[in-house]
């Protein structure tokens, strides 16, 4: 057996949860900012680097996985890599989305203001 990157009994939940956290942070910051110019492209690249995170963390898990970790170790990498890779998508496809619905409604705003 190998020896274990790190202590799966103790540490073996922190990337999942540091994971978690942050995307979580991420949305509550998209639901507060997403109407503001300023911060689009700072949720959208944002969002695109916790998206290579989950991409890490899978292939580290896969990794761990085949070279013999304990459960702890890739279970811990491979569960949040997998749900950030499926999610993280359909997220950022719902930031263009937002933006696209705000692009929008500043138009037809502009074109109210022009006709009165």
């Amino acid at each position: 057996m190998v020896d274990p990157w790190f202590d799966p009994i103790h540490y073996a939940y922190l990337p999942g949860t540091i994971f978690g956290v942050t995307v979580g942070l991420w949305g509550g910051l998209f639901g507060v900012f997403h109407f503001y110019r300023q911060f689009y492209s700072w949720l959208f690249y944002s969002g695109w680097a916790l998206l290579l995170f989950a991409i890490a963390m899978l292939m580290l898990g896969v990794f761990a996985l085949s070279t013999g970790q304990p459960y702890g170790i890739w279970y811990g990498l491979l569960l949040p890599g997998i749900q950030g890779t499926i999610m993280m998508p359909f997220f950022l496809w719902m930031v263009r989305w937002r933006r696209r619905e705000n692009e929008l409604r500043t138009i037809a705003a502009e074109d109210v203001r022009a006709m009165n």
